[in-house]
C-alpha cells in the first residue's frame, strides 16, 4: 500500500510565522525599554531641579535671617541673582546655575504680606525654558 515518510523539519509558513511572532515579542520589549529610559531620564531632570530649587530656597532664607526689609534686593544680588524686570507688582531676578544648564527665576512680590514679609516665588527652567520646578514661599526679612 501507501508508505508514509516522517519528515522531520518545518514548513516555510511556520518558520515565517514563529519569525513574526518573535519579532511582535522583542519590539514590546524593546518599547517598553526605550519608555523606561526616556521616564527615568525626565524624572532625574525633574529631581536635579527641585534640589536646585530648594537649595537656592534656602540660601534666600538665609540670608534673609540677617538682610533688612529695605535690603532684600541687594541679598538677591549678593546671591548672583541678576535683577531683570519689574513687571506689576512682581521684582524679577534670575541666574543660570553655574553646575547644569537650569535658569533660576526669583519672583519677588512688592506688596508686604504683613510687616517686613514678601511672597517668593522661585522657579527652575531647563535650556528649553521649560518649567522643571517651582516653590513658593513668605519671607521674613530682618526688621529695619
Amino acid at each position: 500500500m501507501f508508505e508514509f515518510k516522517k519528515e522531520k523539519g518545518l514548513t516555510l509558513i511556520e518558520v515565517l510565522v514563529s519569525i513574526v511572532l518573535l519579532s511582535l515579542i522583542l519590539i514590546m520589549f524593546f518599547s517598553m525599554f526605550i519608555q523606561t529610559a526616556k521616564v527615568n531620564n525626565s524624572s532625574e531632570t525633574i529631581i536635579d531641579a527641585t534640589y536646585i530649587a530648594q537649595t537656592e530656597m534656602e540660601r534666600i532664607y538665609s540670608y534673609s535671617k540677617n538682610t533688612s526689609y529695605s535690603k532684600r534686593e541687594d541679598a538677591l544680588a549678593d546671591l548672583n541673582f541678576n535683577k531683570v524686570a519689574n513687571i506689576d507688582d512682581w521684582i524679577i531676578f534670575e541666574k543660570n546655575d553655574s553646575n547644569s544648564d537650569f535658569k533660576i527665576v526669583v519672583k519677588l512680590q512688592k506688596q508686604q504680606l504683613e510687616e517686613n514679609m514678601n511672597r517668593l516665588i522661585l522657579e527652575v527652567y531647563n535650556g528649553d525654558d521649560n518649567i522643571q520646578a517651582k516653590m513658593e514661599n513668605a519671607i521674613l526679612w530682618r526688621t529695619d
